[in-house]
């Protein structure tokens, strides 16, 4: 008896010492992998910093116009959207809509799903478009449309008391705005010819800077502004703002003549 008492005390010593140790290892697994992300997106921002440095210089020697830069600034919206979800989303949808944990990861994941869908089909889309109607309707009349929708659908998103209807109707947004990224690269090529990797990177540039700012903004948002639904009425407003900027596009014009 004294024997099988003492074995099972090792046993249970055993396991609460395991048990005790994984938060440690999985701890420094995830300070690994944060750092990582970390100097991996220094690096990549410091890339996009020497461009945006240059913007002024650049713009001049390409003949960039107001309506041209208009297009290259409109991809501000979709990454600061984009990088709400990546980072806010699960937590506003706990705290403002009490969604439980089960349901949580489906919910969350609406808006980055649906957006596949609006990826794919948008640049279908956009060629047939552009095939019947030309440039400007399909590419930029795409834009405007698509970014006008999703203003509105975020603010529907923001109206909404049933947490089902925020989420479908934030995953419209998301989507309209991720529909407009086959439109957004193919006028990259239109306006940009030959120079079309300068033209797209300046694009970049905009839209890494929204994925900068996007939860530090957020996050402001929602403790100086009124809560939760402080962040949406930001991003409606870029999507509005978005649509204007579309709607200064002419892809027929190229940057260099």
């Amino acid at each position: 008896m004294a024997v099988a008492a003492d074995e099972c005390h090792r046993m249970e010593s055993s396991q609460i010492l395991s048990a005790a140790t994984i938060p440690t290892r999985a701890t420094r697994v995830r300070f690994v992998v944060v750092g990582f992300a970390v100097t991996l997106a220094m690096v990549t921002y410091l890339d996009r910093v020497c461009i945006s440095s240059a913007a002024d210089e650049i713009r001049h020697d390409l003949s960039l116009s107001q309506t041209q830069l208009a297009y290259v600034f409109s991809a501000f919206a979709v990454a600061y959207a984009f990088y709400f979800c990546i980072t806010w989303l699960p937590t506003y949808l706990k705290e403002q809509h009490h969604i439980t944990r089960e349901m949580l990861g489906i919910y969350a994941g609406m808006p980055l799903a649906l957006s596949v869908l609006g990826d794919l089909f948008g640049g279908i889309v956009t060629d047939r478009l552009c095939k019947r109607f030309g440039l400007r309707v399909g590419r930029a009349g795409l834009g405007a449309v698509a970014y006008a929708l999703a203003a509105g659908t975020m603010l529907i998103a923001t109206t909404a008391s049933r947490p089902i209807v925020a989420i479908i109707a934030l995953s419209i947004a998301v989507a309209a705005v991720m529909f407009t990224l086959g439109a957004a690269g193919a006028t990259c090529i239109d306006i940009g010819g030959h120079h079309t990797g300068v033209v797209s990177a300046l694009m970049n540039t905009a839209g890494n800077t929204g994925a900068i700012f996007s939860p530090i903004v957020a996050i402001y948002a929602k403790d100086h502004l009124g809560g939760w639904n402080a962040p949406l009425y930001v991003i409606a407003g870029l999507f509005l703002t978005g649509a204007v900027c579309w709607c200064l596009i002419d892809p027929r014009k190229r940057v260099f003549d």
